[in-house]
């Protein structure tokens, strides 16, 4: 992964970290702390106030006969999250910041290293390499191939959704976890290989406001159609599972939702975290 000129913020060191025991909704592992946010960030985990819904779902979704996939793993907590509850894992990472912090952290965990496999690419219909990059720092979990203006890049190597289902243990069920920041748009159109997978679950993340961007007029108005077409194709492709919104809570607007969105007729671009489970 080559940085892009004047974009660099050093993280610290591995001496400079600390570690921290983490014991949460019955998985228990080691991370590094490598600075005030990761701190932060690792006790709200704990203290159970970091998306709890998502830690519930991959808590009852995965076991020994369950393949992981985390594409989007950032630092490595729902990864180690599943790990630690029996899962073998994928972990999908292209920031090079989140994937110094990631291997440090599966390192510190002998007992679940040997679950869990990092892929450090995107995942791309693209094939080679691709701008990726985020709107402030590396490592801030918001790093995406869709934003306009990227403070910090990189060119990444990428991932095909075909070669990337590949990986999936033979015998086992798949469950994909789907969050990276608008990228989905650019590749659930084509992700057939992935949604043939023998699954147990699809936990997908939407952002339509990462798509958008700061676009305007004909451009905003492409990207929206862009957006909305790609997330009724997904609803319509995952229509015979159960469906529901794991961020917010039952209404009619989601019941609305579940009727036409497998029908092809919900066009307008959803958001949040949705929830596809067999019936």
């Amino acid at each position: 992964m080559q940085q892009q000129a004047g974009s660099a913020i050093a993280k610290p060191t591995p001496s400079s970290t600390t570690v921290r025991e983490i014991s949460a909704a019955g998985a228990r592992f080691t991370v590094h702390c490598s600075d005030d946010g990761e701190t932060r960030f690792w006790a709200k985990f704990e203290a159970g106030t970091w998306e709890p819904d998502t830690l519930d779902i991959i808590a009852r979704h995965t076991g020994g006969n369950v393949h992981f996939f985390d594409i989007g793993t950032w630092i490595g907590p729902t990864a180690l999250f599943a790990a630690a509850h029996g899962s073998t894992v994928t972990a999908v990472e292209a920031d090079p910041f989140a994937l110094a912090s990631l291997r440090r952290n599966i390192a510190l965990n002998r007992a679940l290293a040997g679950s869990i496999e990092v892929v450090d690419r995107a995942l791309s219909l693209t094939p080679g390499r691709i701008r990726f990059g985020s709107r402030r720092k590396g490592g801030d979990s918001m790093s995406s191939l869709v934003h306009d203006n990227m403070q910090t890049a990189w060119e990444v190597e990428t991932i095909a959704p075909e070669q990337l289902a590949s990986h999936c243990t033979s015998g086992k069920t798949a469950f994909l976890k789907i969050d990276i920041e608008g990228g989905e748009y650019i590749i659930l159109d084509e992700a057939d290989a992935l949604f043939n997978l023998p699954l147990s679950g699809v936990h997908l993340s939407l952002h339509p406001q990462m798509l958008l961007g700061e676009t305007a007029g004909l451009s905003r108005l492409s990207r929206w159609l862009q957006a909305a077409r790609v997330t009724a194709r997904v609803f319509r492709r995952l229509g015979h599972m159960r469906i529901s919104q794991s961020d917010h809570e039952p209404s009619s607007g989601l019941r609305l939702v579940r009727w036409l969105a497998p029908l092809g007729l919900c066009l307008w671009p959803l958001k949040g975290s949705w929830l596809f489970e067999p019936r």
